[in-house]
C-alpha cells in the first residue's frame, strides 16, 4: 500500500492555517453616490425628471469565488493577495471533502461554514453563528445542489455576511462565494446610552422598577378582568363591547400582525378603564424609554410618545438624557433621514432637512410588530433563539406606498468592524428600496439596493430631422382618446390568408379552446423585422403545465372583485379569457397608477376567429406601418390592446424558454402556481403596456422569491408616430432579465445581490447579451444595437453595437475607467460585450441552432439528438462532468446555458471575475470543460484574461483596471 504524500499535506494544512489571515482584510471603505438612473414619470405626474435611484454599499476587499482549481491560471509573476487568498479556500474545500460524515447537501454545506467561521472542536467563535437559508435548493436538472449561508452576530443577522456553496450529485464541494465577516464580535446589543448615563442603575434594581411601573400602569389602564362567563353574557347583550375590547387589545390601529391569533377570541379581555392622562402619561413614557416597551403594548396605547423618539433633539438636547452617543436610534427617525436622501420630491426633501420638521413627521409613523415563533423559518446551527430579530412595520410613512418593514442587522465597515443598522424595504411610487440606515447616526446610511431596474435614456440627436409631435399626455383630459381603453369597441381582424377555413359544414372541426395571437413572433426583435402573424405561443409544454391562461386551484388575486366575465373555473384551475394566467397579469396602465386588480380594468379578451376554429383568437389592431409611412399620428390607445397581447406574448414566450434552461420554480422563477415543484408561488409578473409613468424608458422590479415582479413598459415619443416599447421584444427581454439574474445570483429570497457596481452593471448586460442571442438568425457575424427601433436611433442607446469588430465597438474591461463608464447601464454593455465575443466562438466551434427551445419530453429521439449531444459523443471527448443536464448541442444554445448555470454558482455582489469564472467553471460541470479554452480566449480578447486586474474597485465602479489579455498556459499552445 503506497504511503500518503506527506509533504502534500503538510502544504494543503499550511494553507488553512492562512485562512484566519487572509479573512482578517479590510472591506473597503465607500462613499454613499446616487446612481440617477433614467426613468421618467409620467401623467398624471409631471412628465420626464430622471428617475432618481440610490444604490451603494461596501466592497469587501475579503470577498472570495473559489473553487478547487482556484488561481492555478494566475501567472507566478502576477500572484497577488487575492489569488494567494483563493488557494487558501481552495484548499478549504479539499480538506472538508476529504473529512467523514454525511453527504447530503446540508451537512456538508454546515461543515464547510463552520470550517471558514473558525469553528474550534465544533463550537463557534463567541457571539457567532449561522442558518442555512430556506431557498436553498438541489437543481432538478443538474443534480448541483446550492445553498446559502446567512451569518448571525449576536442573534442579528449580517446583512452582507454570504454564503453560497455549489455541491455536486456526490457531496463534493464545487465551489462556493464567501463574503463572510471574521472579525472579533463587538459586545451583545444593549442600549449603551442607558449603561452610560449618571442615572443607571443595576439590572436587578431596573427590573424590580420595570415591574413596578407596569403594575402601576395595569391598575390605573384596566378594570378587572371579567370571567368566561361574564365575557359571553356581556358579549350577548351587547356586540359592540366584545368589538370594542378585542379592537383595543389587538391594538386598533397598531394592530399586531400575528396571523395565528387572527380570529383569537378575546375570552379574557380586559376593559378600558377612565384614565387621567397627567397621572399615566409620564410613567408610560418612562415604561418605554427605560424599559425598552415597545409602543404597540397595550399599556402604552393612546400614549403620545412623540417626543421621545429615539435620536431625535428632544433627546440629544435633554439635561438628563437616558441616551449615550451610542443609543440605538427610533427606526421612524431613521427611516425619515433616509426619505430625505432618497425622496424625489424636492420640497419634501428640504422640509425634512430641518431636524424638528423630521421629527415631526417621524411622529406620525404608526408602528406595529411581527411576532414569530422561529425567527428565520429554521433553526440556527446553534440551535439558540436568536435575539432582537423582531420585525417592526412601519405605517403612514410619507411616500410610501405600503407598510416599511424594519428590524435590526449588521453591516460590515472599513477594518474588521460591524456596524448596527436599521434594514428597511421601502416600496415608493418608482422605487422600491432595500436600505440599511446606521442605528446610532441618524442620516448615516451604509448600504442601500434599488430592487426596480430601468433602462437607460439616449435622446435623439438635435440636429436628426424627426418630426416631433410633443409627449404623449395619457389620461389627460385634452386627449380623451389617450385613457384607459374599452377593449370591447375592438372586433377580430380578418384571419390570416394562410390559415386554413372549412370548406363545409361536414369539414367542419370542433371549436379549439387553444389561445391563437396575432403578434410579432418570436424572434423578430420589433416590427422592422418582419409582419404580425398568427401564431399559438407556447413552445415548451414542461413549463406551462396548464397552459398561459389558466393558474391551478380557485384561488385567486381577483376573487375579491366579484363577477368577472373574462374569469371561469375549468375543474380545479381558474381559466382567464384575457391577458392574465399563471406566468404574468398584463394590462394597459395609461395613467401610470399602478393598479391591477381594480374591477374597471378591461383586458383584451380572446374571441372567435373569423374561421371558427377558436374561441380564444387574440386579434387586435396596430395599424403603425401605415401611419409610418406618412410620418402621421398614430395615438397609442388605438392600438394599447395589441400592445397588451404582445406584452403578455413575450413574457410567456421568454418564461417558457428560460425554464427550459433551469430557471425554474425552485430557483425562484416567476408563477402564481408552482405545481409541487418548490419555491414560492404567488408571484407572477404584474405587466404594465403603456405605463403613464413615464416615456422612453422600461423598468423591472424584482422582490425575492413569493413576490411579485412588476414590469413597466413605456411609449417612446423619439419619432413620429411614436413607437410603443411593448414591440420592441429586445426591451422586455432585457427588462425581465433582471428578474432572472437577481433571483439566480445568491438565492432566490436575496434581492440585494446585483445593486451597485461591476455587479449592478452585468445585471444590465446580461438582458441585452440574452435579447441579442434570442434576436439572431444565423452563424454569420452581426452588429446588434439595443433599443434602436423604439429610441429611433440606428445604433441603439448603448455607446456602441454589439459587435466582435473592435473598431465598431472597442470596448474592453478598461473602460470601465473611462469618463461616462461609472452607471451600471454602461458598465453593463462592457460586460454584454464580452458575452457577444464568447456567443461569437461558441457559434464558430460548434455552429448555430435556428431555434432555441429544447425539444419537449415527449419529442422523438431524431429531434432530441438534433438539439442536444448524446451520451456517447460526450463519453469520446474524454471529459469527466459532474451535471446531470443535457448539453446543448449547438454554440448559441450551449451559451445560453452557461449563462444561467453561471448566475447559479456565482456569488451574492459578484465581480467580473466572478462572473467569468462562473462561466468557465459552468462548462466544467457541464461538458467536463469542452469549452475551456474557447471561453478564455473570448473573454481575454476584450481584456479579461487571465492577468487582468483591477486595484480600488469602488461600488459606483471605480477603481484602476489593467486590460489582460493572457490565457491559462495549457491553452497558449492551441490554434486560435
Amino acid at each position: 500500500m503506497p504511503r500518503p504524500n506527506q509533504h502534500g499535506h503538510k502544504r494543503l494544512f499550511a494553507l488553512i492555517a492562512l485562512l484566519p489571515f487572509w479573512l482578517s482584510f479590510a472591506s473597503l471603505a465607500t462613499a454613499p453616490v446616487a446612481n440617477a438612473a433614467l426613468l421618467n414619470t409620467g401623467a398624471p405626474r409631471p412628465q420626464d425628471p430622471a428617475r432618481k435611484s440610490l444604490a451603494w454599499g461596501p466592497e469587501h476587499a475579503h470577498k472570495v469565488f473559489a473553487d478547487v482549481e482556484s488561481a492555478t491560471d494566475v501567472p507566478a509573476v502576477r500572484r497577488s493577495v487575492d489569488s494567494a487568498r483563493k488557494h487558501a479556500y481552495a484548499a478549504a474545500i479539499h480538506y472538508v471533502n476529504a473529512e467523514p460524515g454525511p453527504k447530503n447537501a446540508y451537512s456538508v454545506a454546515t461543515r464547510l461554514a463552520k470550517h471558514l467561521l473558525g469553528y474550534a472542536q465544533g463550537l463557534a467563535p463567541a457571539g457567532h453563528d449561522f442558518y442555512v437559508r430556506p431557498d436553498s435548493y438541489t437543481d432538478a436538472s443538474s443534480g448541483i445542489s446550492h445553498y446559502y449561508i446567512r451569518q448571525l452576530v449576536n442573534g442579528l443577522e449580517v446583512a452582507d455576511g454570504d454564503l453560497n456553496i455549489n455541491i455536486a450529485p456526490d457531496g463534493k464541494i464545487l465551489s462556493f462565494g464567501s463574503s463572510l465577516f471574521a472579525g472579533q464580535a463587538p459586545p451583545p446589543f444593549t442600549n449603551q446610552g442607558v449603561a452610560q448615563s449618571e442615572d443607571a442603575v443595576s439590572e436587578h434594581d431596573l427590573s424590580l422598577r420595570c415591574d413596578k411601573l407596569r403594575a402601576e400602569l395595569d391598575s390605573l389602564l384596566f378594570v378587572a378582568q371579567p370571567s368566561s362567563a361574564e365575557y359571553t353574557e356581556e358579549a350577548a347583550a351587547n356586540p359592540d363591547w366584545s368589538n370594542k375590547n378585542e379592537a383595543f387589545v389587538r391594538g386598533g390601529v397598531h394592530q399586531f400582525v400575528f396571523d395565528g391569533l387572527a380570529n383569537a377570541a378575546p375570552d379574557h379581555a380586559p376593559k378600558r378603564a377612565k384614565v387621567d392622562p397627567q397621572r399615566v402619561l409620564p410613567l408610560q413614557e418612562e415604561l418605554h424609554e427605560v424599559c425598552g416597551v415597545p409602543t404597540d403594548d397595550p399599556l402604552l396605547q393612546g400614549a403620545d410618545l412623540s417626543s421621545r423618539l429615539s435620536g431625535s433633539l428632544s433627546h440629544l438636547n435633554a439635561k438628563r438624557s437616558l441616551h449615550g452617543p451610542d443609543a440605538i436610534i427610533d427606526p421612524r427617525l431613521a427611516l425619515v433621514y433616509f426619505l430625505r436622501q432618497a425622496t424625489p420630491d424636492e420640497g419634501l426633501a428640504a422640509r425634512l432637512s430641518d431636524p424638528r420638521a423630521a421629527e415631526a413627521e417621524a411622529a406620525q409613523i404608526v408602528t406595529t410588530f411581527e411576532h414569530k415563533l422561529q425567527p428565520h423559518a429554521g433553526k440556527t446551527d446553534s440551535g439558540a433563539q436568536a435575539t432582537h430579530t423582531q420585525i417592526e412595520y412601519l405605517h403612514n410613512v410619507p411616500t410610501a406606498k405600503g407598510p416599511v418593514p424594519a428590524q435590526l442587522a449588521y453591516v460590515q465597515t472599513e477594518g474588521e468592524g460591524l456596524n448596527l443598522v436599521w434594514k428597511f424595504q421601502i416600496p415608493l411610487e418608482d422605487n422600491a428600496y432595500e436600505a440599511y440606515a446606521d442605528a446610532h447616526r441618524p442620516g448615516s446610511i451604509s448600504s442601500v439596493v434599488d430592487w426596480v431596474h430601468s433602462m437607460p435614456r439616449k435622446r435623439v440627436p438635435a440636429d436628426k430631422d424627426v418630426p416631433k409631435l410633443g409627449r404623449p399626455e395619457f389620461g389627460r383630459a385634452k386627449l380623451p382618446e389617450l385613457g384607459r381603453p374599452d377593449f370591447s369597441r375592438y372586433t377580430p381582424s380578418k384571419p390570416s390568408k394562410k390559415s386554413k377555413k372549412a370548406k363545409s359544414a361536414k369539414d367542419a372541426k370542433p371549436m379549439s379552446h387553444e389561445p391563437v395571437y396575432r403578434v410579432f413572433k418570436w424572434g423578430l426583435n420589433d416590427p422592422t423585422e418582419g409582419k404580425r402573424s398568427n401564431e399559438k405561443g407556447e413552445r415548451y409544454e414542461e413549463a406551462s403545465p396548464v397552459g398561459w391562461h389558466a393558474v391551478p386551484g380557485k384561488r385567486s388575486p381577483f376573487s375579491s372583485l366579484g363577477a368577472d366575465e373574462a374569469v371561469s373555473v375549468d375543474g380545479n384551475n381558474t381559466v382567464y379569457a384575457d391577458t392574465r394566467g399563471n406566468n404574468v397579469f398584463a394590462q394597459a396602465d395609461p395613467t401610470g397608477n399602478g393598479e391591477w386588480k381594480s374591477s374597471v380594468i378591461k383586458r383584451p379578451r380572446g374571441r372567435e376567429s373569423a374561421d371558427k376554429s377558436t374561441d380564444m383568437m387574440f386579434n387586435y389592431p396596430y395599424k403603425w406601418r401605415k401611419s409610418e409611412k406618412k410620418h402621421s399620428e398614430l395615438p397609442p390607445a388605438d392600438y394599447v390592446a395589441a400592445a397588451t397581447v404582445q406584452l403578455f406574448v413575450t413574457i410567456n414566450e421568454y418564461h417558457d424558454l428560460l425554464y427550459a434552461y433551469g430557471f425554474d420554480e425552485a430557483s425562484g422563477n416567476f408563477q402564481e402556481h408552482n405545481f409541487g415543484r418548490g419555491g414560492e408561488g404567488y408571484d407572477g409578473v404584474i405587466a404594465f403596456a403603456q405605463d403613464g409613468a413615464g416615456t422612453d424608458n422600461a423598468d423591472f422590479m424584482t422582490p425575492p422569491d413569493g413576490q411579485r415582479g412588476r414590469m413597466r413598459m413605456y411609449v417612446w415619443d423619439q419619432s413620429t408616430p411614436f413607437r410603443d416599447g411593448d414591440f420592441e421584444a429586445g426591451i422586455v427581454i432585457h427588462e425581465y432579465s433582471h428578474g432572472l439574474s437577481t433571483r439566480l445570483t445568491g438565492g432566490p429570497a436575496n434581492s440585494g445581490c446585483l445593486g451597485w457596481g461591476e455587479s449592478g452593471g452585468m445585471g444590465e448586460g446580461w438582458g441585452d447579451a440574452l435579447a441579442s442571442i434570442i434576436r439572431r438568425t444565423g452563424a454569420a457575424p452581426h452588429d446588434w444595437p439595443m433599443g434602436s427601433w423604439a429610441s429611433n436611433r440606428a445604433k441603439g442607446i448603448r455607446n456602441y453595437p454589439y459587435s466582435t469588430n473592435k473598431t465598431i465597438n472597442p470596448e474592453t474591461y478598461s473602460y470601465l475607467d473611462h469618463a461616462g463608464y461609472w452607471g451600471v447601464h454602461a458598465i453593463g454593455e462592457v460586460w454584454a460585450t464580452m458575452l457577444n465575443e464568447v456567443e461569437e466562438a461558441l457559434v464558430l466551434e460548434h455552429g448555430f441552432a435556428t431555434h432555441l427551445f429544447p425539444p419537449g419530453k415527449n419529442a422523438s429521439a431524431t429531434e432530441q439528438a438534433a438539439f442536444f449531444l448524446d451520451e456517447d459523443e460526450l463519453a469520446s471527448l474524454g471529459k469527466s462532468r459532474v451535471s446531470k443536464r443535457r448539453v446543448p448541442r449547438h454554440g448559441n444554445t450551449l451559451l445560453v446555458q452557461l449563462i444561467l448555470d453561471g448566475m447559479k454558482l456565482q456569488p451574492c455582489r459578484p465581480s467580473f471575475f466572478d462572473a467569468r469564472d462562473a462561466i468557465v467553471q459552468a462548462d466544467k460541470h457541464l461538458t467536463g470543460g469542452q469549452n475551456r479554452c474557447v471561453l478564455w480566449k473570448a473573454f481575454a480578447k476584450r481584456g479579461l484574461g487571465t492577468d487582468a486586474s483591477v486595484i480600488g474597485r469602488t461600488p459606483w465602479g471605480g477603481g484602476k483596471r489593467t486590460d489582460g489579455y493572457s490565457v491559462p498556459h495549457d491553452c497558449q499552445s492551441k490554434s486560435e
